[in-house]
């Protein structure tokens, strides 16, 4: 998208009353995908997936400043211990991510070509 001038990656996504791009979004996921699929219930909405990661990176006990920067959170204490040093290198990152479990989802028969 950055290649077509846009600095979006979804440029047509309209913004709704309160000022959120994902609620036209988060309407088809739910209402059209996840009902499609017969896969809908309650626990299962568009924000589920931010919400399952958030819980698994604290099971995982990652640590505040892991969520902040893989989830793109800012921290509620704003006090300066937060603006100093550098962000977490990619490979701090990818341990975190790496002790993140889904108890009794199994991927196996995907392949990952990424390692």
């Amino acid at each position: 998208m950055a290649d077509a001038g846009e600095r979006k990656l979804f440029p047509n996504l309209a913004l709704n009353k309160k000022g959120h791009y994902s609620h036209a979004m988060s309407i088809w996921f739910t209402q059209r995908l996840l009902k499609s699929l017969g896969i809908y219930n309650r626990e299962t909405t568009f924000h589920s997936f931010r919400h399952n990661f958030r819980d698994a990176l604290r099971r995982s006990k990652a640590s505040v400043y892991v969520m902040k920067e893989l989830c793109g959170w800012s921290l509620p204490n704003k006090g300066l211990e937060w603006a100093y040093g550098s962000l977490l290198t990619i490979e701090e990152l990818r341990e975190a991510t790496d002790r993140i479990e889904y108890p009794g989802l199994s991927l196996g028969h995907i392949e990952y070509l990424g390692r």
